[in-house]
């Protein structure tokens, strides 16, 4: 035929023209092959019921699989996934399984707080299909949870539920800090990813680290925080060895709630902002923390008649115990007291961790290091009525965890007096 362009192909006399589209389509490259089966199920791998900030993308993958009627893995079969109206974007909407079957795509979630569903399905009338979902926050703090390998799927997704605890209650957004040369964590920091050159942190980055020494202890600190402003962390991480994971698994939400809050700021921030504190004036002191805001919170909770000074910080104890934690004997069910074991007839438990509650008074003493914070989500607590009788004489010295671990701690601070790192070594 004399009427295509110089240089392209050309149709052999005889076949249709649509049919030769059709031919030439195939030879381009199709994204599947006529040989693939269409997937009879569609599962979930990774990366559902994720949490994070408006505008912003998840902080892992949506993985899925593809499976034939046998539930045997896809290898080269196309999908499709699709966001709802305001839900936000997935990159890319469609994808080819890989050799075991997976498809994974990213997913900015959209500008409207609540949930939102994604679907990835097979692009044909009633294909399988499998929905996805995903939490957006109204608040703009993100903590960027990076875990571990060593890490069980369900230990991951304790630790992602401790940060989201956090993010619910801290809400205002803290400046990005970019790494233009990037950076490339050493010590104790090291075990994760470096981050790469012009590589952004928004706004805390926790590395859940794992040791796979079943000697070490654990240890938690800031690996690199803002020098500008309130001094907000950028980097932080927590080292866990194996007998650590496997004493507090059953609480390792509540746990890993406590200490990132310590890394956040609790306590280690305070600086001026106790009265009375026992590293001046020694065990006993009436140590407390007297914003005006968190006094508001204790009385609220039922502590109004506490006799004696507000907010009662803790006085008794060791290094890492006083001055940076409430006060055991008066909050003691609150999840920033210091003691994680009860006493019973049993000899020491475990608290049940997982159960205690980020209250108002927390929450506000966040606000008062320079948190933007909703204390409206803050979780429900009391003060043990028990709790407010007159302060009484100095409790006498019980086992602590650490002791019962067989551990020493060491304290290590920068050059401005602030606490940076907290080991614990068997």
């Amino acid at each position: 035929m004399a009427d295509d362009p110089a240089g392209a192909a050309t149709r052999p006399a005889g076949l249709p023209r649509q049919r030769f589209a059709i031919v030439l389509f195939a030879l381009a490259g199709c994204v599947t092959s006529p040989d693939v089966p269409d997937p009879a199920a569609i599962e979930i791998v990774s990366g559902n019921d994720q949490v994070q900030g408006r505008g912003r993308p998840l902080h892992e993958p949506v993985v899925v699989r593809a499976l034939d009627e046998l539930g045997a893995p896809i290898a080269g079969a196309r999908l499709r996934f699709s966001v709802g109206p305001g839900g936000g974007v997935v990159d890319p909407q469609d994808a080819v399984t890989d050799s075991v079957g997976v498809a994974a795509v990213s997913w900015v979630l959209g500008d409207v707080a609540g949930m939102h569903k994604m679907v990835a399905s097979v692009p044909k009338r009633r294909g399988a299909s499998v929905e996805i979902a995903a939490t957006t926050r109204p608040g703009d703090f993100d903590i960027q949870v990076v875990v571990d390998s060593g890490y069980t799927k369900e230990q991951a997704a304790a630790i992602r539920t401790a940060a989201e605890r956090w993010t619910a209650v801290i809400v205002g957004d803290v400046p990005d800090h970019r790494f233009e040369q990037g950076f490339a964590a050493i010590g104790r920091c090291a075990g994760q990813p470096d981050i790469p050159a012009g590589g952004v942190v928004d706004d805390v980055q926790f590395r859940m680290n794992f040791d796979d020494d079943p000697g070490a202890g654990f240890s938690y600190g800031i690996c690199l925080r803002r020098m500008e402003g309130t001094g907000v962390p950028i980097v932080v991480y927590m080292r866990l060895p194996a007998p650590f994971i496997e004493y507090f698994e059953p609480h390792l939400e509540g746990f890993v709630t406590h200490i990132l809050g310590h890394l956040l700021g609790f306590g280690w921030r305070w600086r001026d902002k106790i009265e009375n504190p026992v590293r001046t004036l020694g065990v006993g002191a009436d140590t407390h923390f007297p914003d005006p805001a968190t006094i508001a919170a204790f009385n609220a909770a039922g502590g109004a008649n506490w006799s004696g000074s507000k907010v009662p910080v803790e006085n008794h104890g060791g290094e890492t115990r006083v001055d940076v934690h409430w006060r055991e004997s008066v909050l003691g069910t609150e999840i920033m007291s210091p003691e994680f074991t009860l006493v019973d007839t049993r000899g020491f438990q475990l608290k049940d961790m997982n159960r205690l509650p980020i209250s108002a008074i927390t929450v506000q003493a966040m606000a008062a290091i320079g948190f933007e914070v909703d204390v409206g989500m803050a979780e429900p607590y009391r003060i043990p009525p028990a709790a407010l009788a007159a302060p009484g004489p100095v409790p006498a010295a019980r086992s602590s965890l650490w002791r019962d671990l067989g551990l020493h701690t060491i304290d290590i601070f920068d050059q401005s007096g602030q606490l940076v790192e907290v080991v614990h070594r068997r």
